[in-house]
């Protein structure tokens, strides 16, 4: 699956040399690399793997990419609030065993809420903690932040059901709240 890597639209080695019909060799690979080091743009690690530039790819390595795999340019925006947001399970394990004063649970309406509210807030952490995330969030300003997240909190409030604020200086406040208390 592509990937961008410091805003950059990137291919990983396993993508172009595994598999039955592999794109090219590991062979080809590597003197591909090293014929173009300008290419890679990242390094294989055990972090992961090696990452090479799709715009600077030669022509017919993308045009093969394509047909096996599609556009990489089609998987839209990487950063928008709704492909970020994951379930938070602990969210779900920590509302589901939470007592109230009395002694009773939460129904199980309000733990749906909160745990939804926490996968919402964590996407929202996620962008706020990424700056290049932000500014690709925001069309490549940072001005209007959080009014800008808050409009995205809002466009997904139907799908996703969460109850945070619409109010952006309320969301941020939640949010500092969320990260402080949990």
């Amino acid at each position: 699956m592509p990937e961008y890597f410091n805003n950059i639209l990137c291919i990983s080695k396993p993508e172009l040399t595994d598999g039955a019909k592999p794109i090219m060799s590991v062979d080809a690979y590597d003197k591909y690399v090293l014929r173009h080091p300008h290419v890679r743009v990242r390094r294989g690690s055990p972090a992961g793997p090696a990452l090479l530039n799709w715009d600077l790819l030669r022509a017919d390595i993308r045009q093969k990419y394509i047909e096996r795999c599609g556009d990489p340019r089609s998987i839209g925006p990487r950063y928008s609030l709704a492909n970020l947001i994951e379930t938070d399970y602990k969210a779900l394990e920590f509302f589901a065993t939470w007592h109230l004063p009395n002694g009773k649970n939460l129904s199980p309406e309000h733990q749906k809420e909160y745990s939804t509210n926490a996968s919402v807030l964590n996407a929202i952490l996620l962008i706020r903690n990424d700056r290049r995330a932000m500014r690709k969030a925001l069309g490549g300003s940072s001005k209007g932040t959080w009014a800008t997240i808050a409009e995205s909190a809002i466009e997904i409030k139907k799908a996703t059901g969460h109850t945070l604020p619409e109010n952006p200086i309320r969301l941020k406040q939640r949010l500092e709240m969320y990260k402080s208390s949990g």
